[in-house]
């Protein structure tokens, strides 16, 4: 849960067979990291624009592209005699070098799996190519001979070894890391490395000038800087700076002459003289087909007249005997014997979850937030009387019983649902002992279970360590307490099987709605117009806004309202969130008391999620209107919700996880169904800037190769903000998740906001008070705004738990009020923009006649002051009125 994400929703598109692609040319005349060669004769540039090469006049001019593959290819070389082109392409997990005639356009497959070949430069002759692999178990420099197809290493340094670069003399100069400290080398057969500079910032991308004896290289200075350095060779090497204050791409410079060269900057081509501090544009035209997706509106957000089916059975439990089944739905523990009807064991507004039934069959154990936080608890199945096992301030969950009913398995953690690290804890049932931890560090554990015996305890986790044939990096765990052995093993395709639920005649019906009411506000943001609509009436029968008028233009019904003094804006919408049973009944009053009346989740298991919907659809715990995401490749999973065979889930993942600087390869492949080929890749390391230090992270440790392509700086230019916003596709960058919150956590004001006090414990806020304090976004935030002023489609979404429940949609508009958007831009994001990317323009985002009656109610004027949407007094949600005040404190059973 510490990547910070940034999804794509391609035009709110709810599925594949509902969008349709119009097709639609953008120009582009700007790139951003885009790499280059020149051609032996000075006539040709070739660049890779987009993750794809084309070539164009050296002058400038249109672009023609060479190649239509929907692999990204980077970084070409021009050979010596200018018929070939060495690039770098990315399939199959990993980079390879390719070697493409210009003539015939033909191209020869250089290296292949399992090793990453990258930054290819050719020999003087042309018959080698020197690359950077790690094939030697580390970043080396290798060279390949074209005709025979021998293989040569040339560097052992034991550091990161890349980017090389080979003079007309067969001088080799390239770049070598360890750890914060970065050097430009240089080699040649039968000589020794030496070094020739070295610096505390990231190097890249050197070349060579003509005739020797000269390098220039990209040193980033500082997080926001960039400089191209010329480096003049001899016993005490001189460093001259080419560039001032240019966002320069790390890429190597190509030369015409001795005196003159053409790099990528600031998102152009540029020449630059060495005699002259002037730089001229190559100008840049390339015409890129983009699909415009469209979607079918959705209909309705409101579910239809019950009774439905439940569909939200949660973690159900077989008795040892097979007998009695346990399970958890509308929040309540249920208990099943053999075919009869389910008989309920509880019946509150806390949440239930997780049983596990004796051996004996006389008592269930399960988790509770029944006495304020997660804990375990047992039910005598004869006398219903309960009684509390854990007691601590951590989340205890997941429990299981041994097969003599003597000993508890089961799990804790610090955060907020299955994802995040957990502890295996053990506790002897009659012993009265502190229980023992067995494991820590579980992450995305299964639910622990017994061997026959009871001598043994297995789980499923992640484990990073475990090899290959464990699939997404899943494995078995098996422990021994008497011993305290452990053991990892492969895991098999049942055991990660989810479990199905048990049939059962539970129906659930939906909350009952308000009747008709008006309420007078001062100040209206309606969604709409970017000023308040002042003196307002808003006119609500059920769960349905019927009107929005002039003070007294409409005759009022007898129940009114006074909100004056106040301000109404639509309710807000988060648009990523992840959440879990674990957290509580709480949760879903935090959500209502910030405001925020519906919420996307993402990545959910299908019982939990759908029992957390039904619940909150019930009116059984009070919660916002709840819309679950899956992958079209999840979809088998969940159950279907009518005859149809629709799945359960509302919104089809197109693009599900994607941090800020990665993208799944499997989000990259849906993302082109819609034409979004804005995509690059870590061509070089990313940086974190740190107080005293840089902090390399390797290639190998990204999630992804696929980048929403941004400079080493930060920025991003018209090929990804122009294509982006033609595109139609939603953007939700969680900024605050990504640093913007760690910043705003400093401020007292943000944490001693009251709702944040009295929601979460004081270990819950010291967690996020901790995080990192250093802004990690790298001007991400200034990279939305631009992609919003230049009509882009950006909604928000928060990744909580990453931030606060609730408290952290409102920190991302702040990170974004910050950037330059204007506040009533702000609020559009979490409002109508939210709307428009879930298909939901006709039912939410604004407040109109015909629309759902989500409001929020605000004691401040956010327009003025965007920090005043914290400011709330009541909240709306399906035209039920509620006070703040009642959504603080826990219900009573």
């Amino acid at each position: 849960m510490k990547r910070v994400l940034l999804g794509l929703i391609a035009a709110a598109c709810s599925g594949g067979s509902h969008c349709v692609a119009q097709d639609i040319v953008t120009d582009v005349s700007q790139g951003t990291n885009m790499a280059l060669a020149l051609s032996p004769d000075g006539n040709t540039l070739a660049i890779d624009l987009m993750g794809q090469l084309w070539t164009l006049p050296a002058t400038g001019g249109a672009a023609s592209r060479l190649l239509a593959t929907d692999s990204i290819a980077r970084n070409p070389r021009y050979s010596p005699d200018g018929r070939h082109l060495v690039y770098q392409q990315y399939s199959q997990g990993q980079w390879d070098l390719w070697l493409l005639d210009l003539a015939s356009t033909t191209r020869r497959r250089l290296t292949g799996p399992p090793y990453d070949e990258r930054e290819p430069d050719f020999s003087p002759a042309g018959d080698a190519v020197y690359f950077a692999s790690g094939r030697g178990g580390g970043d080396e420099i290798w060279r390949l001979d074209l005709n025979a197809g021998g293989l040569t290493r040339v560097t052992y340094d034991g550091d990161t070894a890349a980017w090389p670069s080979v003079s007309e003399r067969h001088e080799i100069a390239y770049v070598s890391q360890a750890g914060s400290r970065w050097t430009l080398m240089l080699t040649a057969e039968n000589r020794p490395t030496t070094a020739v500079y070295t610096s505390p910032n990231p190097l890249r991308a050197p070349s060579w000038r003509p005739g020797g004896g000269v390098i220039t290289i990209a040193e980033q200075t500082g997080p926001r800087k960039m400089d191209l350095q010329m480096i003049l060779l001899s016993d005490e090497p001189v460093v001259k700076t080419l560039t001032r204050g240019e966002d320069v791409f790390g890429f190597r410079p190509a030369w015409k002459d001795a005196a003159t060269l053409v790099y990528s900057a600031d998102g152009q081509i540029w020449w630059r003289t060495l005699a002259n501090a002037s730089r001229y544009p190559v100008p840049l035209f390339a015409g890129v087909a983009v699909n415009r997706a469209s979607h079918a509106l959705r209909t309705s957000a409101v579910p239809a007249d019950g009774p439905h089916p439940v569909q939200g059975i949660r973690s159900p439990a077989w008795s040892q005997p097979g007998r009695l089944r346990a399970y958890t739905a509308l929040g309540d523990l249920w208990l099943q014997v053999g075919d009869r009807d389910p008989r309920q064991l509880t019946d509150d507004v806390h949440v239930d979850i997780d049983p596990d039934i004796s051996p004996d069959e006389r008592r269930v154990v399960f988790a509770s937030d029944r006495d304020g936080a997660m804990n375990l608890w047992s039910l005598d199945l004869e006398t219903r009387i309960s009684s509390q096992l854990t007691h601590g301030a951590a989340k205890a969950y997941a429990p299981a019983i041994s097969a003599d009913g003597q000993r508890l398995a089961y799990l804790e953690t610090d955060g907020f649902g299955p994802w995040g690290p957990s502890r295996l804890k053990l506790m002897d049932l009659g012993a009265g002992a502190p229980p023992q931890t067995l494991a820590i560090q579980l992450l995305d554990a299964s639910r622990p279970s017994w061997s026959a015996s009871g001598g043994a305890v297995t789980l499923t986790a992640r484990n990073p360590s475990f090899g290959s044939n464990s699939p997404d990096n899943r494995a078995r765990l098996e422990l021994t307490p008497e011993d305290g052995s452990a053991r990892w093993s492969a895991v098999s395709a049942s055991e990660e099987e989810p479990e199905q639920p048990p049939p059962g005649p539970l129906t659930w019906t939906p909350a009952p709605v308000s009747g008709s009411y008006v309420i007078q506000v001062d100040r209206l943001f309606d969604g709409v117009r970017t000023e308040y609509r002042r003196h307002m009436d808003i006119h609500v029968d059920g769960r349905r806004i019927t009107d929005v008028v002039a003070r007294g233009l409409k005759p009022l019904p007898p129940r009114v309202i006074d909100a004056r003094g106040y301000t109404i804006v639509p309710g807000f919408i988060d648009l990523h969130a992840h959440q879990s049973a674990i957290a509580g009944e709480r949760l879903g009053r935090i959500w209502l008391a910030y405001g925020v009346t519906t919420v996307r989740e993402v990545g959910s298991q299908p019982g939990d999620a759908l029992e957390r919907r039904e619940a909150w659809l019930s009116g059984k715990r009070a919660g916002p209107r709840l819309l679950l995401s899956a992958r079209a490749s999840e979809a088998a999973a969940w159950p279907s919700s009518d005859d149809a065979g629709r799945p359960s889930f509302d919104v089809l993942e197109i693009v599900d996880h994607a941090s800020p600087m990665a993208f799944e390869s499997a989000a990259v492949r849906d993302a082109r169904r819609f034409g979004i080929p804005i995509f690059g890749e870590d061509l070089f390391p990313a940086v974190r800037y740190g107080i005293n230090a840089l902090e390399h992270i390797g290639r190998r440790d990204r999630e992804s190769p696929y980048d929403l392509e941004r400079s080493a700086l930060g920025n991003s230019y018209a090929d990804v903000l122009g294509v982006l916003a033609q595109s139609g596709a939603a953007v939700t960058p969680t900024l605050a998740a990504f640093g913007g919150f760690a910043v705003l956590a400093r401020q007292p004001a943000w944490l001693a906001e009251p709702a944040f006090q009295l929601f979460y414990s004081r270990d819950e806020r010291l967690r996020w008070q901790s995080l990192e304090s250093v802004s990690s976004s790298g001007g991400l935030e200034q990279t939305i705004a631009q992609l919003v002023r230049n009509g882009g489609r950006v909604a928000a979404g928060s990744d909580a738990p990453s931030v606060p429940y609730g408290l952290g949609l409102h920190a991302e508009l702040s990170v974004l009020s910050a950037a330059g958007l204007p506040s009533d831009q702000a609020l559009r994001l979490v409002t109508a923009e939210a709307a428009l990317a879930l298909g939901l323009e006709r039912e939410l985002g604004t407040v109109e006649a015909g629309k759902l009656a989500d409001l929020v109610v605000i004691d401040g004027n956010p327009l003025m002051n965007l920090r005043d949407s914290l400011r709330i007094v009541a909240v709306v949600k399906d035209g039920v009125w509620i006070q703040r005040s009642e959504l603080l404190n826990p219900p009573r059973d």
